[in-house]
């Protein structure tokens, strides 16, 4: 039914390697996307918590407001547009970030904080955000 050709490679074995670490790449970008940036948040003004709720897990992550020391919102660059992003602090270290570029309703977000202290718009390099993007260090 098959000929033997169909099956055959005409692909060299470097570039079946840089084929399969970009697939690699690609895969591990789709997971991260799935399991950290589907989040349904909810802010409660009356009870001062913000509550981040997975939508695929079901995983449910309550916040008080005196949870966070602070927050301040930034510019995150990304290609062709920019949003706003709301980075919640505490210890001086990143807890959550709210990125605009999944939330178009990032200005009545950062409304319902009143509750936080506000340390203002931060402007932070392309290359710091990128970090904040993976890490938590401020």
């Amino acid at each position: 039914f098959f000929k033997g050709d169909l099956f055959k490679s005409t692909l060299t074995k470097g570039e079946s390697i840089v084929f399969i670490l970009i697939l690699g790449l690609l895969t591990i970008s789709i997971i991260n996307l799935l399991l950290v940036h589907y989040v349904n948040i909810i802010v409660d003004t009356k009870k001062q918590e913000i509550v981040f709720v997975h939508m695929f897990l079901s995983v449910k992550k309550t916040y008080s407001f005196s949870d966070f020391d602070y927050y301040f919102e930034t510019i995150e660059h990304s290609i062709g547009d920019n949003s706003k992003a709301i980075y919640l602090v505490k210890n001086e270290r990143r807890e959550r970030a709210i990125r605009g570029y999944y939330y178009s309703n990032i200005d009545e977000i950062k409304e319902a904080l009143k509750g936080i202290s506000d340390h203002g718009l931060k402007k932070l390099s392309r290359f710091k955000v990128l970090l904040l993007y993976f890490s938590n260090k401020l």
